[in-house]
């Protein structure tokens, strides 16, 4: 494994080694092995020996990362005399603010979406009109956020959390750039937010990552399907790794829900909150990567 680096790329020279294994076995299973459940059911159980022979190492260091990601969310929230970092409890008008936000930004995604549907190859239009006629579906599942007062603190958070604003030392990893998202204004970026919005930003990376590796022109053409159906498993299995390690350093503090129901429902609403903006931005940068995050949503609505 490379010494040190970023997380992004020491991620995608584990998923280079992943493929080469997918391709080199032999009696490879007809399908990965995955497991049932929602994802956080799969965080609360440890991952398979096979599991752990396909991923290898990194199934270990992913879990590492979300402990650290845990760690820093607990010394965000360590000084209560501090009017700028100290935890404030959730109340359904800050549950409400949420689910305003999301949804009027998802409204502007959508248009935008319209809009670029011409310009579209005939595979991401008929992606996109997938989506659109569910739009209001989407709508349904984000409110349900309002519904009743979630048992959790809003904290100072990183803001922008992703595989490229970790460091990878050879031995643990370091977390860098704490400035917020760069498009939203800076007192918007001092906003308190539950900590899982950070959870769901890393959740989304791994996505990323493993679609990203299929990209970059080492694979012949006809691997790539065997290899996506490889990849959509790893990053299941590396999200439950990630997840189970924050889930488990942060046990008994209020960054997460008490209870499954609530954590899922919280947790649903970032990863929605955060794909959503994820097509708003390549349409607008990287319209030839717009697929990865049309796919992710409809991932999402059917998990």
């Amino acid at each position: 494994m490379p010494n040190q680096g970023d997380a992004w790329q020491f991620t995608l020279d584990a998923l280079d080694r992943y493929f080469d294994k997918v391709l080199s076995t032999e009696r490879r299973p007809a399908e990965p092995p995955l497991e049932a459940g929602s994802l956080v059911q799969r965080a609360r159980i440890a991952p398979t020996d096979r599991i752990i022979d396909w991923v290898g190492s990194y199934i270990d260091r992913i879990r590492q990362l979300g402990m650290r990601t845990a760690d820093l969310h607990i010394t965000l929230a360590s000084d209560p005399t501090s009017a700028l970092f100290a935890p404030e409890p959730y109340d359904i008008m800050h549950q409400q603010s949420m689910y305003g936000s999301v949804s009027a930004h998802m409204a502007r995604t959508f248009d935008l979406l319209r809009s670029k549907l011409p310009t579209m190859t005939p595979e991401l239009h008929a992606l996109g009109e997938s989506l659109i006629k569910r739009e209001s579906e989407i709508d349904r599942l984000l409110e349900r956020v309002t519904r009743r007062r979630i048992d959790v603190m809003r904290t100072r958070v990183h803001g922008d959390y992703h595989l490229g604003q970790v460091l990878w030392t050879g031995e643990d990893f370091v977390i860098i750039d704490f400035e917020g998202e760069p498009g939203r204004p800076l007192s918007q970026r001092r906003f308190k937010r539950n900590p899982l919005r950070d959870v769901a930003g890393m959740l989304r990376s791994l996505e990323y990552a493993s679609q990203a590796a299929l990209r970059n022109g080492r694979h012949r053409a006809e691997d790539i399907p065997v290899l996506q159906t490889w990849a959509h498993a790893w990053a299941q299995w590396v999200s439950a790794s990630f997840l189970g390690g924050y889930l488990d350093h942060a046990k008994g503090t209020r960054l997460v829900p008490p209870n499954d129901t609530d954590l899922e429902l919280l947790l649903r609403f970032f990863l929605f909150e955060k794909v959503i903006y994820e097509i708003g931005y390549e349409l607008n940068n990287r319209p030839d990567w717009v697929e990865i995050p049309m796919r992710g949503l409809l991932a999402l609505l059917s998990s």
